[in-house]
C-alpha cells in the first residue's frame, strides 16, 4: 500500500491591532506532515514582500494546530500579510494575503467565551481614535436582543454588558461605527 501523505491544511490566518504600535498575528492549521516553518512577511503596497518572522512547524499531523506572532511597532497605516510555508523538500507555498488598514481600526474580543448563562460578559475594544459605536447582541435568527451606544477613547476600552434575560444559545456581539 503506498501512501501519500495530504497537503498542510490552512484553517484561519488573520490579524487584528494588540494596540496603537502593534499587530497580533494568528493562523490555524492542520496536517503539517513534511512542513518545516512558516514566514510571516509583511508589506505596505500589497506587491513586495519581506519577512517579518520565522516559526518552526510544530509538526502535528492529526488535528489542530495554533500559531500566533506578534509584530511590534508598525508604523505604516495599510498593511499586507501573508505566509510562507516551507516544506521539509524545499517547496515552497503561500497563503492567502490578509489586509489591515490602522485608520479604520476597531479591534476586539469578548470574555469570557462562552458565557454562562445571566453572568456579565466584557467586551475589549480596542480604537485608533475617539468614536462612537453601537453595540448589539443578536440571535442567530438576526433578532437584537440588546442594542448600547457607547463613545470609545483612542486605546483600549473595556465595556460590560449584562447578559441577564437572555436565553441559552448562540449570540453575536457586533460593533457598528456610528457616523
Amino acid at each position: 500500500m503506498n501512501a501519500t501523505p495530504l497537503p498542510l491544511g490552512l484553517v484561519a490566518f488573520n490579524g487584528q491591532l494588540a494596540n496603537t504600535d502593534d499587530v497580533q498575528l494568528q493562523w490555524i492549521t492542520e496536517n503539517e506532515i513534511n512542513v518545516r516553518s512558516f514566514t510571516v512577511e509583511k508589506s505596505v503596497d500589497g506587491i513586495s514582500f519581506g519577512p517579518v518572522s520565522e516559526l518552526n512547524a510544530k509538526g502535528i499531523s492529526g488535528g489542530r494546530t495554533d500559531y500566533a506572532l506578534l509584530d511590534k511597532n508598525v508604523k505604516h497605516n495599510l498593511l499586507y500579510y501573508r505566509l510562507k510555508v516551507k516544506e521539509t523538500t524545499g517547496e515552497l507555498s503561500y497563503s492567502p494575503v490578509i489586509t489591515l488598514n490602522r485608520n479604520k481600526a476597531l479591534a476586539g474580543t469578548v470574555s469570557p467565551n462562552p458565557v454562562r448563562q445571566g453572568e456579565p460578559l466584557t467586551l475589549s475594544l480596542f480604537a485608533t481614535s475617539s468614536k462612537s459605536v453601537e453595540i448589539r447582541i443578536i440571535q442567530t435568527n438576526g433578532q437584537v436582543m440588546l442594542t448600547e451606544s457607547i463613545r470609545l477613547k483612542a486605546g483600549k476600552n473595556l465595556i460590560g454588558l449584562q447578559t441577564k434575560g437572555l436565553a441559552r444559545g448562540v449570540y453575536v456581539v457586533n460593533v457598528l461605527e456610528m457616523e
